[in-house]
């Protein structure tokens, strides 16, 4: 343990170690803010710090995080009031934080959870430095922010407004979470933001028939619409504002091939993409071919791989090898057969790739072990595969693939399959059984 974390720990120590030192206002006052912040925070985590004893850190701290202490109240934001540096300030799910006890306090307020209402939230207005602020769970509906403010969490609300109506200037949000909000009119409440300051948003869960508000919003680097229910006739709407987006993600909505169609060619700096969900098949394969900068793909539980010709199923997945810098690809859910699996070894650049499903066969295995570009292969699969999976470990020799086993009745399975190997092999495959058992911790049933 460092000198300094003795020390914290020392003054921390009990409710007579605290009286000794409390008096000694003018060394607290000069005590650094790093190690003033440590100091509270410590006497927070042990239930020595009480209302009084701000008062001794108001010239010194310059954060607090009270989240989750149910004493915390007025009298607790009163000494809080004086905190001359305070920047930031987390009462998140402090339950009897109500209205009249919040004031101008940091430039970061956390407050999730609590009882706030739009009665208390009409003085955030008045938060001449407030970059930070999150509400989510609780009750606002309204708010009038100061155009300082930066970032804005409004998850789980009911949202009617979030600037004042007699408003001339919109306000420059950088990032706006809105997962499972309910909206009053979107387009106007969106409208209310500076678009070309706006980078982050999502609205996760949020029920959208439309998007032709995001359409203002040039700059935004990063999009979450999944469980939107969004179709491919709002995605024309992404594809306007694509030219700077790197994240997006359209997981579990209505999408299809059509959707890819249209982003292709408008999304240049795409590096993460989730379409998990959806129901994309292989025609996507050649749109997303054209997302040259990829290095994320989720296609799980998709309709990836669902041509009639196997033929066909090739040549779709050697698409992916137009991708040059693609390093995570997820296909759990997706029924490959074995003769799509030779062209993922062929990506070059992939170090990770996620497979599960009760299609996959020896030769599709052994296609995988001689990728010695695969760092890490989390490879959850059916009962009958768990030989396939130990073959393909003992067949790749110096590569890096790490098949985890998750079943718990796998044993049954590798012994009924002995006759095909050699006596050598079996001997190898027993020991790999055994290692592979004891790295993974696998339960057996009783």
């Amino acid at each position: 343990m460092r000198l300094v974390d003795r020390c914290i720990d020392a003054a921390a120590h009990s409710a007579a170690t605290v009286e000794v030192w409390r008096r000694q206002r003018r060394s607290m006052e000069r005590l650094p803010a790093q190690l003033a912040d440590a100091l509270l925070q410590r006497l927070a985590a042990r239930r020595l710090l009480f209302p009084s004893l701000l008062e001794v850190f108001q010239r010194s701290v310059e954060e607090v995080d009270l989240s989750g202490f149910v004493a915390v109240d007025a009298e607790w934001l009163a000494y809080l009031g004086s905190f001359r540096y305070l920047r930031v300030l987390k009462l998140a799910d402090c339950k009897n934080v109500t209205n009249h006890a919040v004031w101008a306090l940091s430039e970061h307020l956390d407050i999730w959870g609590s009882k706030t209402t739009n009665e208390g939230a009409s003085v955030f207005k008045a938060f001449t430095r407030l970059r930070f602020l999150n509400l989510s769970r609780t009750s606002v509906t309204r708010l009038a922010l100061p155009l300082a403010m930066q970032n804005l969490n409004m998850s789980n609300c009911t949202i009617h407004s979030i600037c004042d109506e007699d408003s001339e200037f919109p306000i420059p949000l950088e990032t706006f979470i809105a997962s499972a909000a309910s909206f009053g009119n979107i387009d106007e409440i969106l409208s209310s933001i500076q678009g070309s300051s706006l980078l982050y948003l999502d609205l996760r869960a949020c029920s959208l028939s439309n998007l032709s508000f995001i359409e203002n919003m040039k700059n935004l680097v990063h999009v979450d619409l999944s469980s939107s229910g969004i179709t491919d006739d709002t995605i024309e709407h992404v594809a306007k504002i694509g030219a700077n987006l790197k994240y997006l993600s359209l997981k579990d909505t209505w999408i299809t091939s059509q959707a890819l169609f249209i982003l292709a060619g408008t999304v240049p700096n795409l590096v993460s993409l989730s379409l998990a969900g959806t129901k994309i098949d292989d025609s996507a394969l050649s749109y997303l071919s054209m997302m040259l900068l990829l290095r994320t793909l989720d296609l799980r539980i998709t309709w990836f791989a669902h041509t009639d010709e196997t033929v066909d199923k090739i040549l779709s997945m050697s698409e992916l090898e137009n991708i040059k810098y693609l390093e995570s690809l997820n296909l759990e859910g997706v029924p490959l057969l074995a003769e799509v699996i030779p062209p993922l070894a062929s990506i070059t650049t992939l170090k990770f790739l996620y497979l599960r499903s009760d299609f996959l066969s020896d030769p599709g295995l052994h296609a995988l072990s001689a990728a010695s570009n695969l760092e890490r292969n989390a490879n959850h699969i059916g009962t009958s595969q768990a030989r396939k999976v130990n073959v393909a470990n003992s067949l790749a020799g110096p590569s890096r693939l790490d098949f985890s086993i998750v079943e718990s009745n796998l044993l049954p399975d590798l012994t009924d399959e002995r006759i095909k190997y050699t006596k050598e092999e079996l001997l190898e495959l027993q020991h790999l059984v055994e290692s592979n058992l004891a790295m993974h911790a696998v339960q057996l049933p009783p």
